[in-house]
């Protein structure tokens, strides 16, 4: 599955809870969700932040912010 452009809200608590930084909505270019054979014989869930810049090289805000996003995902994620 590809989703193109979710919309995420940073939660509040730890760690996006910063008295001198506030965290808008954000919005994943993609985001991919395939399931893949674990240990076990087990399906598990593999979510991948994909961010689409028109440039032939990756700058180190785009890197940033795709370590952001899965911060973000993993978290939503760890309390739902």
């Amino acid at each position: 599955w590809m989703l193109f452009q979710p919309l995420f809200k940073a939660p509040a608590g730890p760690p996006f809870d910063h008295c001198d930084v506030s965290f808008s909505n954000s919005y994943v270019d993609f985001l991919l969700l395939r399931f893949v054979s674990g240990g076990g014989g087990a399906v598990v869930a593999e979510l991948t932040v994909i961010d689409a810049k028109a440039t032939g090289k990756v700058k180190v805000g785009a890197m940033v912010q795709v370590a952001y996003y899965a911060l973000l995902l993993e978290t939503l994620i760890a309390t739902d």
